[in-house]
């Protein structure tokens, strides 16, 4: 989205609280314990209150169904508390398949089953249970003691060194969270700016983060091997809204100036390409004015960026899917006002073009279908073809003579249809909400599943982002942004109030939502705030 609108709205928002004069600053989502600042919900020394402390083993994670800042103390994900202790039963000597049943002398324990002999391929022998080195938070690149380490709260085991593996970015805050996505526990090796305004993040291999900054109009990449090292620091053009990486070249559409920026990975930075004869370019392609880039989505040959276009203009701008040549950067276009809205013909319906993703040959594209900041229709999911001869993508003709996909069986339920995630050949929808004359959500957001494997995408599921029945009045309403899915969760970013929704990917059920969500950037003042982005470490 354009953020010249968002700076306005935050300017207002004060970020950060102040305890006292102290000088001791606290953040939105933290509490003063003494001399120091702690999150209740996720510090295992102040687990839901200053100065209760977890017991060796134990996380701090948020209560169910409370209301996302009050922790308690539990064993970590996987693990299972036996007596006082939290153990893997899947590999645990002396709790094998169960608390209370140990293997016997000349045993180990092998996914819950007492075994004799050796342990299988692929695992080794930690004290008796037979543990993947590569993946075991307890015996993280080896036998705990003996070149291994138990990860802390907050960090997974990933390719046998521990490490943060969902990230999530505050606009308003300039915070970027790293989190377990197993728990969603904090790691404390957070960043906090720069950026000040991190607007998207996007990995470039398993340690390279890199966050583009939509004010100060940079992209840093920053080396996470130990939490957030060094970054290094490059000028993109103005007002980038997202970034994508693939085989180490980025794009950033840079919604301000309706450009594009094509960067190759060259140590210890980026370097942008240029057309053919304009070797100092300060941008690899522009679009038409008023365009505002948004999203893009890498083919093999081709950069497709989603033309959002000017939603306080009456007359249509942008609105349209832009093919960016990978070999010479040419720019084409397709013009998405053709497509059927589904919408009265007087609403003054454009599509708003949002989330692109490429997939099989096809390019789908969410349209938000919005009249100035209205939702006047379903939100929408364009599919296009991509063309063999390397010209702009055209519509796809589904078998029934349909263009157009509702991403959800029940249209309205999905308004403002946005960011677009892929994950294998399911794609999920964030669908916004529709606001009121007084930019209160009297509908609320949700996110939606499609199955696009088949020539017609098939509509999963679609949950829904409101307050139950039974929440208090301090419930809001969600409004679905940018998602990641990390230990096998979907998380889902809140645009309007700082927090993270989870839900299972496969049906759609809700782990936190609305009444209980993680929240990780919210303004003492309640104030506007934005999860701008979230990123699952490869």
């Amino acid at each position: 989205m354009n953020r010249i609108v968002l700076v306005a709205a935050l300017l207002a928002a004060p970020a950060l609280l102040a305890c006292g004069n102290t000088g001791i600053i606290c953040t939105s989502n933290e509490v003063r314990c003494g001399q120091t600042c702690a999150n209740l919900a996720t510090d295992p020394v102040h687990c839901g209150a200053c100065g209760v402390a977890c017991a060796a083993g134990f996380v701090c994670s948020p209560v169910p169904g409370g209301d996302g800042g009050i922790g308690q103390c539990t064993c970590p994900l996987n693990l299972t508390q036996c007596g006082q202790a939290c153990v893997d039963p899947q590999t645990n000597l002396n709790n094998c398949g169960q608390c209370g049943n140990a293997c016997g002398l000349g045993e180990s324990c092998s996914a819950g089953t007492c075994i004799t002999g050796a342990c299988p391929s692929g695992t080794s022998n930690c004290g008796g249970g037979c543990v993947d080195t590569t993946s075991d938070r307890q015996n993280c690149g080896g036998c705990a003691g003996d070149g291994g380490v138990v990860c802390p709260q907050g960090q997974a085991c990933l390719n046998g060194a521990c490490g943060s593996d969902l990230y999530a970015a505050c606009f308003d805050t300039g915070d970027i969270f790293a989190l377990d996505g197993e728990t969603g526990a904090v790691d404390p090796h957070s960043q906090k700016a720069p950026p000040s305004f991190p607007a998207g993040l996007a990995f470039d291999g398993h340690d390279s983060l890199a966050v583009v900054d939509g004010v100060a109009n940079d992209l840093y990449t920053f080396d996470i091997t130990n939490g957030f090292g060094s970054a290094n620091t490059f000028a993109v053009g103005s007002g980038p809204n997202s970034i994508a990486i693939v085989n180490h070249v980025a794009a950033v559409p840079n919604g301000q100036d309706n450009s594009l920026d094509v960067l190759d990975a060259v140590a210890p930075g980026w370097q942008r390409r240029c057309p053919t004869g304009d070797a100092g370019c300060t941008a690899s392609a522009h679009f038409a004015a008023s365009s505002s880039p948004e999203y893009a989505a890498f083919d093999t040959d081709a950069i497709y960026v989603s033309l959002l276009g000017d939603t306080t203009n009456p007359a249509p701008t942008g609105n349209q899917l832009a093919r960016v040549s990978l070999s010479d950067l040419s720019v084409q276009t397709t013009d998405l006002t053709t497509f059927d809205l589904q919408t009265p013909p007087d609403a003054g319906t454009a599509p708003r073009p949002y989330g692109v993703v490429v997939h099989n040959g096809r390019v789908y594209v969410a349209l938000a279908n919005l009249a100035g900041f209205s939702a006047t229709g379903p939100g929408l999911v364009a599919v296009l073809d991509i063309t063999t001869d390397g010209g702009a993508a055209v519509p796809h003709t589904f078998a029934d003579g349909g263009v157009l996909q509702p991403v959800a069986p029940d249209a309205a339920r999905c308004l403002n249809a946005g960011a677009l995630m892929l994950s294998g050949s399911t794609l999920y929808v964030a669908c916004g909400p529709h606001y009121d004359a007084n930019f209160a959500i009297d509908v609320p957001g949700a996110v939606g599943a499609l199955d696009i494997s088949g020539d017609v995408p098939q509509p999963l599921w679609t949950t829904p982002l409101g307050c139950p029945a039974d929440a208090g009045a301090d419930c809001a309403p969600g409004a679905a942004s940018r998602m990641a899915i990390a230990g096998g969760k979907l998380y889902v970013g809140d645009f309007g109030n700082g927090r993270l929704f989870i839900l299972d990917p496969s049906s759609g059920a809700l782990t936190a939502g609305p009444a209980n969500a993680l929240n990780l950037c919210l303004a003492p003042d309640g104030g506007f705030q934005e999860i701008s982005d979230v990123a699952a470490r490869p």
